[in-house]
């Protein structure tokens, strides 16, 4: 049911452990933090934080620091739909480690997880080992581009709209001739 479910899309891309992986999650899902000023702010406060940690020699506060603060506050995911995008970006010293995190979510809460990847850039064994335990269903999506060209021309006005309209055939081959190796 699609009014049951919210959806937090959280971008692995740099992720280097579970812990900066929950805060990623906390704060996408914390509604404390859907204003953008309040989410600024708390990048803000890290990033002063850090300053002022290196200005007393003390370091970098680290994500698994804050991850230690997050393990005291229950996240409530029951009626979240999490979607990890950019799953072929991810270091692969850290990939099953945030396998095995997101493997927890799904078997032990119940978390419902999407994961959005370009699944041929994947080359880690271990990601193709795993991928069969954690993905039950995959879809592939293969976008009709000229379809995609006419909604856009839809949106734009005189000559411009007029040669998206036109080309939007010429532009969709092109697009996949080189989006498949086709030249």
């Amino acid at each position: 049911d699609p009014k049951k479910y919210k959806t937090a899309t959280i971008s692995l891309f740099g992720i280097s452990s579970s812990a900066e992986l929950r805060t990623r999650i906390f704060v996408e899902t914390t509604t404390l933090f859907e204003n953008k000023y309040v989410r600024t702010g708390a990048k803000l406060i890290g990033l002063v934080a850090n300053k002022v940690g290196n200005f007393f020699n003390i370091g970098d506060v680290k994500s698994e620091d804050i991850g230690k603060v997050f393990n005291d506050i229950s996240i409530n995911l029951d009626d979240y739909v999490l979607c990890f995008d950019d799953l072929e970006r991810v270091n692969e010293d850290v990939l099953i480690e945030l396998l095995g995190y997101i493997n927890n979510l799904i078997e032990t809460d119940h978390v419902k997880v999407v994961f959005i990847a370009n699944d041929k850039e994947i080359n880690s064994a271990d990601y193709k080992r795993y991928r069969e335990k954690l993905i039950r269903f995959t879809n592939s999506i293969h976008p009709q581009i000229n379809d995609l060209v006419n909604a856009f021309a839809k949106e734009r006005v005189g000559a411009y709209r007029e040669y998206l309209e036109k080309q939007s055939s010429n532009i969709g081959s092109i697009y996949n001739n080189v989006e498949w190796g086709r030249r």
